[in-house]
């Protein structure tokens, strides 16, 4: 069990860019229209047309969030079965899919950092959303 002196109360851009970092991938940060952390994260070849966004949630003014949310769509991905996106969800706990009419297919996850919450596990999460990203472009290929 972490102490609590390890905790993060709230999940900031620097603590999200060091786990990108760690992961591997290069990003833009900026801010959204109502002034919150948002980063980009760019994709990792030329040919990828999967967009990733990171949304900092419920900020304090020194940018300490929180919850952030994971999200990415393809704008070359359509039309996209309705069944497909309704079985990722029955399957796939933590995220939610959905087509957007406008993006296309959208997978996201929120991670919530209420009662405070460990960098390992913030690294884990976010990992975790990579991993299943895959799967999702994956399953997208299928139909």
């Amino acid at each position: 069990m972490q102490a609590a002196a390890e905790l993060l109360e709230g999940v900031d851009p620097a603590a999200v860019t060091g786990v990108l970092d760690l992961l591997g991938h290069q990003y833009r940060i900026g801010y959204d229209n109502y002034g919150a952390p948002l980063i980009g994260i760019l994709p990792p070849s030329p040919e990828a047309t999967q967009e990733v966004f990171v949304l900092f949630n419920g900020c304090n003014p020194e940018n300490a969030c929180e919850d952030i949310t994971l999200v990415s769509w393809d704008l070359e991905r359509q039309p996209i079965h309705l069944e497909m996106i309704n079985r990722w969800n029955r399957n796939n706990r933590f995220l939610r899919a959905f087509i957007d009419p406008d993006y296309g297919p959208v997978l996201q996850m929120d991670i919530n950092s209420g009662g405070g919450l460990g960098p390992d596990s913030l690294t884990r999460q976010i990992s975790a959303y990579f991993a299943a990203l895959e799967r999702f472009a994956a399953t997208l290929d299928v139909v």
